[in-house]
């Protein structure tokens, strides 16, 4: 009874050679998602500034008072005003 007998066995880590699709994907995915997050949120941090910028600037708000009378100033002042 003194005897360990060791019925489970290990299985080994996969090497990057032996790794099968289903995980060089996810590996492709994480590396991926690791990058575009960072570059997502710069430009999602750009364009909210740029919204905050045009609704808070007086020529920008008075231009688009009269959005009907001269619609391609309004973009056009808006536009100079983010840019």
């Amino acid at each position: 009874m003194s005897e360990k007998h060791e019925d489970t066995q290990q299985t080994p880590v996969p090497t990057p050679e032996k790794r099968n699709l289903i995980q060089r994907i996810f590996v492709r995915r994480g590396m991926r998602d690791a990058v575009l997050i960072p570059i997502l949120a710069i430009l999602t941090a750009l364009l909210v500034g740029g919204v905050i910028i045009a609704i808070s600037t007086p020529a920008v708000i008075e231009a688009w008072r009269n959005f009907f009378q001269a619609p391609l100033e309004a973009i056009k002042i808006t536009f100079l005003t983010i840019w």
